[in-house]
């Protein structure tokens, strides 16, 4: 018998293997619980194959807890409906930035989910608790909640965002199988994992909804706090590694100058990765985190045209990129460097730009990310775009059924739709991605590293489309 279910669905588009990020944010609520005495459970069933209906008959909690991401946002649902077929009484909890953003449509058309956690979930959910279980508080004064009252949907007052992150507890991995996760730090091949040191993004990119599930607002952890944790996870699990999962460590150099001194103070000997913003770096601090351990840095370019730059408010500029490209190189620190195609007002031309960009730095560029096609998510400035300028269904609602088959083939979840503009649409996606799987697709290593993330029924059917989709569109662009 448990009192909070916590639940994470199983994305079915997902095709590299399981078990590299357990549910951080979830295991942060699940902290929180159990500090305050709560019953807690948690389950990842991205990792594990549990019957849920039979969990939920068994433990029977009073208020599931379900996560969730826009590609899982139907699992989410379903899960919720299977917990009012157990028991009609058990409340459903539903949070994220998908659920921060939908939360009217959702609790219009789900009558399975019962409350949206919107926002930073920490405390509200234990003041849900508190309502549900204990009856200490009502609903009404539960801040940072929309819900169901009577007829109508009740949101609460936002809830103030948390001052000081010290004061909440580590996650709570000794709720989940951590052998599930085998993350691998990049380049090195020895165990990792990944911890927060800040909440927050003040950017303004139009893709990302960061900002506005945060707002401006950017809080951290002490360096001493991270360091503990770092330690905890050194003594108790088999981690060699760390990846600091920040949206972008380097908001704030005092925290990361802080950060970096304390790990030197305590002698730590660990590689670490980050993501960083180019127009948040100099060589100096470069150099202090390579001091410190740092020996890969994440960052975001998207684009190499100015005009595109622009369009999607990323608040860089390409001298700032080719700095930072000068000096991982000089110092030896890997990069991995995120340019996407199909931005607002994107052409073919600005592509170019990009490609061209991406081939006169490669040898300083150690791995490329992103991927072609503008993911649409809730809340987003790309939304708002696309909704304005009828490029979504006039009917299109994140609650009702949606597949494009056409996502498959660039390695895109099909439920989730992707910005399609007259002059960037999927003839020019596929002609991207054609070019791009020309090169590394068909090799030896490529097709061996597809084999091992064959690791689940639907993996092997999305793979299988995206392989022959692959090789048809190669073939015919060879014909031609």
């Amino acid at each position: 018998m448990i009192d909070i279910l916590c639940v994470n669905p199983k994305n079915e588009f997902i095709v590299v293997g399981c078990g590299t990020m357990p549910p951080v944010g979830l295991l942060c609520l699940a902290a929180i619980l159990e500090r305050e005495g709560y019953a807690v459970k948690v389950v990842d069933l991205d990792c594990e194959n549990i019957d849920i209906k039979g969990l939920i008959e068994e433990q029977q909690p009073k208020i599931v807890c379900i996560t969730g991401t826009t590609p899982t946002r139907f699992q989410s649902f379903e899960l919720a409906h299977i917990c009012k077929t157990v028991d009609s009484s058990i409340v459903t909890g539903y949070g994220g930035p998908h659920a921060t953003f939908t939360a009217e449509e959702i609790l219009a058309d789900v009558p399975d989910m019962d409350v949206i956690v919107r926002n930073e979930g920490d405390q509200t959910v234990v003041d849900l608790a508190k309502a549900v279980i204990d009856r200490r508080m009502r609903l009404d004064d539960v801040l940072g909640i929309s819900y169901r009252k009577g007829s109508n949907i009740q949101h609460n007052h936002n809830r103030p965002r948390i001052q000081d992150l010290d004061l909440l507890p580590f996650p709570a991995r000794h709720l989940v199988k951590m052998s599930n996760y085998d993350l691998k730090m990049d380049f090195l091949d020895v165990p990792g994992t990944y911890i927060m040191t800040s909440r927050g993004c003040p950017m303004k990119c139009s893709f990302c909804s960061a900002k506005m599930i945060w707002g401006s607002q950017y809080t951290k952890r002490s360096a001493k706090n991270v360091a503990d944790e770092i330690e905890m996870l050194f003594n108790k699990y088999n981690v060699a590694g760390i990846k600091i999962f920040d949206s972008t460590l380097t908001i704030d150099r005092g925290h990361v100058e802080s950060l970096c001194d304390e790990f030197m103070r305590r002698g730590f000997d660990f590689p670490w990765e980050c993501e960083i913003r180019v127009n948040t770096m100099d060589r100096s601090l470069l150099e202090k985190m390579k001091k410190a351990g740092c020996y890969y840095v994440d960052f975001g370019v998207e684009s190499a045209s100015p005009k595109v730059l622009k369009l999607m408010r990323k608040g860089i500029t390409l001298e700032q990129v080719e700095n930072v490209l000068n000096w991982t190189s000089e110092l030896g620190i890997y990069t991995k460097v995120f340019f996407t195609y199909g931005h607002i007002g994107e052409t073919w031309e600005d592509v170019q730009m990009t490609k061209r960009f991406i081939k006169e730095h490669q040898e300083k560029i150690s791995l490329v990310g992103g991927g072609v096609g503008i993911q649409i998510y809730p809340g987003t400035l790309v939304e708002q775009y696309a909704r304005e300028k009828g490029y979504l269904p006039p009917d299109f609602s994140w609650t009702k059924p949606y597949y494009n088959e056409e996502n498959e083939f660039l390695s895109s979840p099909p439920n989730t739709p992707l910005l399609c503009q007259p002059q960037m649409g999927f003839p020019e996606f596929r002609r991207l991605r054609s070019e791009h799987l020309s090169k590394n697709l068909f090799s030896p290593g490529a097709i061996w590293r597809k084999i091992k993330q064959l690791r689940s029924p639907s993996a092997v059917k999305q793979n299988w489309k995206f392989f022959t989709g692959a090789l048809r569109t190669a073939l015919e662009r060879r014909r031609a």
